[in-house]
């Protein structure tokens, strides 16, 4: 498994983009922003599927971590929250824990019915 690199500037300090106007509309500016998104989307995924890898080999701690990580690594980011934390439930439900998963996996807006599931089994 390759090290996960640190997260460009951390991806939870992304400049808020202000309105486009003309200064910032510039092809420079939007290249810097794709990228910094680009590589913030990669460390989630990858981390998303190093959690997924222990989860399937039974290192379910790991996994856990794993997938605390990758939410903590885009927090705002509420479709793959939604996936994460049903996950992470699932690995809380492997080792018969409870985790902050269980209750917050429901309350997230389109997050299905595998989460609302698996906090119901917590």
């Amino acid at each position: 498994m390759r090290p996960v690199p640190p997260c460009p500037s951390s991806c939870t300090s992304l400049p808020s983009l202000p309105r486009l106007t003309p200064s910032f509309a510039s092809p420079a500016f939007l290249r810097l922003a794709r990228s910094t998104l680009l590589k913030c989307i990669r460390l989630v995924e990858q981390l998303k599927e190093q959690g997924n890898t222990a989860f399937k080999e039974q290192r379910t701690d790991e996994a856990i971590q794993k997938y605390s990580e990758a939410m903590d690594a885009d927090p705002d980011n509420e479709t793959i929250k939604a996936v994460l934390l049903s996950n992470r439930a699932a690995a809380y439900l492997r080792v018969r824990r409870l985790g902050p998963s269980s209750s917050m996996a429901g309350s997230l807006v389109g997050s299905g019915a595998a989460p609302l599931s698996r906090r119901n089994l917590c």
